[in-house]
């Protein structure tokens, strides 16, 4: 159909789900759509999804939207339950309205897809907290910009892979903790916010740069011990800010360069090795 509006919520049992074509505007506001046994969530039309202070639960099946996203009022949740997960994919943009809403995707979801833009170009219609607790993986296919983005853990395994830029402004900035990642599309971080990446398995950072503008640094730890970090011509650089790495460092392709020299309190510290064939320029105010 065209247009719908769901304000009461729903509770879905046995083998049935939720499936919504829409060519116009499907409204979920204040609702809880709960879903007990098999069934997934689908919204399958080209129409455009506003999702109002509401949550979507399903019992490891997964959740999509194949058209625009806009968040609206108040926080929404959408978890696929504690288990394996199903996936939860966004197709079309996921974007806030004129002031920046919180989207957490709770429970252990199997494979979370953000195949369009996320947050827009602009600060109006940038995401609130981004909060991803359990994925694994993470694919976001283009920009992502929000007050923060954090990943919580990844226990499946898999990689989290960022193509576009990573846009910041909150207090956290880019949080990632779980196994693999690859951020490769770069990040510009500001106000108090840092860039600050636990992995058990290997980090991976692309070419283009990491700007942090702030007052955040940047931080790599592996609280497993088993982390391995790989930089391909990358660039970090932060505001008078520490940069450090506590696991071996892999220079795989092109020179690397490491700079916290507007002030003189930044340091770069390695923990572990540094290995490779390639140029590594570390300027330093600390």
């Amino acid at each position: 159909g065209t247009n719908f509006a769901v304000n009461g919520g729903a509770a879905v049992s046995s083998t049935g789900g939720i499936t919504v074509a829409n060519t116009g505007t499907l409204a979920i506001n204040n609702a809880a759509l709960n879903i007990t046994d098999s069934g997934a969530f689908a919204q399958t039309g080209a129409g455009g999804t506003t999702l109002a202070n509401s949550t979507i639960n399903t019992n490891e099946q997964n959740i999509g939207f194949n058209g625009p996203v806009t968040l609206t009022t108040g926080a929404t949740t959408l978890s696929t339950g504690p288990g394996a997960g199903g996936n939860i994919t966004f197709t079309g943009t996921l974007n806030s309205d004129a002031t920046n809403r919180n989207l957490t995707l709770g429970g252990r979801t199997g494979t979370a897809t953000f195949t369009s833009a996320v947050g827009g170009a602009g600060a109006a219609t940038a995401l609130g907290d981004l909060t991803i607790a359990d994925a694994t993986p993470v694919n976001a296919n283009s920009t992502v910009r929000a007050a923060n983005v954090v990943q919580q853990a990844s226990t499946g395994g898999g990689t989290s892979t960022f193509t576009g830029l990573i846009t910041t402004t909150g207090g956290t900035g880019l949080s990632l903790t779980g196994t693999n990642f690859a951020v490769n599309g770069g990040a510009a971080v500001s106000s108090t916010g840092g860039i600050g990446v636990n992995n058990s398995g290997t980090l991976t950072i692309g070419a283009t740069p990491l700007n942090l503008t702030g007052t955040g640094g940047f931080s790599q730890t592996s609280t497993a011990g088993t982390g391995t970090v790989t930089l391909n011509g990358s660039t970090i650089n932060t505001n008078d800010r520490s940069i450090g790495f506590a696991s071996n460092v892999s220079l795989a392709t092109g020179g690397v360069l490491l700079n916290t020299t507007t002030g003189n309190t930044g340091n770069i510290t390695f923990t572990g090795t540094v290995a490779g064939g390639q140029a590594l320029t570390a300027t330093s105010g600390g």
